[in-house]
């Protein structure tokens, strides 16, 4: 049940002192407090006397019952034990427990249980899509992926962010096909659907991903080498034989000469050589050797799965 208390806060420009709602628990069928967290409006608080808007972030448990998942919100990173008193009947009753240190992060984590989606398998199928995307991009300092909820049967949209300290964070709106996730979620299910620590809450993110990377590879090299991010700068589809656009990422009609979204000029006459493109693309296979060696000194892949691998990418 949504349940909060009264605070008061001194505002930060006039030193004004007023009273505010701190959220303790939020429920997905209030509908109010939900919009609110998703914008993140819920933390700002306007001053009644000069009408400046404080942000004050606080920990929260979000809660969506109908899809048995709970969201716990550490802003105040640290406090996330407290909240997991309790939670063991919870979990036990079928309930994913998610850990999450930003509103923004909160905010993606909302939708993509919305949208029905694995976050486990979109965490890992986004470390892919991010290699893809830096490739495309290159020099933009293009950081992380975020899921952008749109209305499509054929595609997963994700924003590509710059770091936060940079004057503007979105680069392009870009679209993957979604048969790619769905091939990936089937391959990878078996590995990623163990249950978590009764009444623990776990953090799935960019960081949990790129730490089961090692093992995602040597999977992905049974059946997904589709995914491997070794595609062009259109990010082209072999199934559907058009791609996407290298400087919006908006997604392509076949045989398209120009991009709709935003004018950009496609399939321009290429400069390098056939002999430059080799080189290229032997550089590239000596660079993703040299980090699976890595990962096998890391002890993220075997020597066993490092072979496995090479064998099925053609790199004995």
């Amino acid at each position: 049940m949504p349940t909060y208390r009264e605070s008061r806060l001194t505002c930060e420009k006039c030193g004004h002192t007023f009273d505010i709602a701190i959220w303790a628990a939020i429920d997905a069928y209030q509908s109010e407090q939900r919009a609110e967290l998703l914008s993140g409006s819920i933390f700002l608080h306007a001053c009644p006397a000069c009408a400046h808007r404080n942000r004050l972030e606080y920990t929260l448990v979000y809660t969506d019952t109908e899809r048995k998942k709970k969201i716990l919100l550490d802003a105040q990173e640290g406090r996330a034990e407290l909240f997991e008193l309790g939670m063991v009947e919870e979990s036990r009753s079928g309930y994913d427990l998610r850990l999450v240190s930003t509103v923004e992060a909160c905010a993606e984590k909302i939708r993509v249980f919305e949208a029905g989606l694995n976050d486990k398998a979109l965490e890992l199928w986004k470390v892919v899509c991010l290699a893809r995307t830096q490739r495309a991009y290159a020099g933009r300092g293009i950081t992380e992926l975020r899921y952008l909820p749109q209305e499509s049967a054929k595609y997963i949209y994700l924003e590509a962010l710059r770091s936060k300290s940079a004057e503007k964070r979105t680069i392009a709106t870009l679209a993957f096909p979604r048969a790619e996730y769905e091939q990936f979620l089937q391959t990878l299910l078996p590995h990623i659907h163990k249950k978590d620590k009764h009444g623990r809450y776990v953090r799935i993110d960019s960081t949990w991903a790129n730490a089961q990377e090692g093992r995602a590879l040597s999977i992905k090299a049974g059946g997904l080498s589709q995914s491997e991010p070794r595609e062009n700068a259109r990010f082209q589809s072999k199934e559907r034989g058009a791609g996407y656009c290298p400087q919006c990422g908006y997604a392509l009609r076949e045989k398209s000469r120009f991009c709709s979204q935003c004018g950009h000029a496609l399939f321009a006459k290429a400069t390098h050589s056939a002999e430059e493109t080799l080189e290229q693309e032997v550089e590239e296979t000596r660079l993703l050797l040299n980090k699976l060696e890595i990962y096998v000194r890391e002890g993220k892949l075997t020597q066993a799965e490092l072979r496995h691998l090479k064998s099925t990418l053609g790199m004995d």
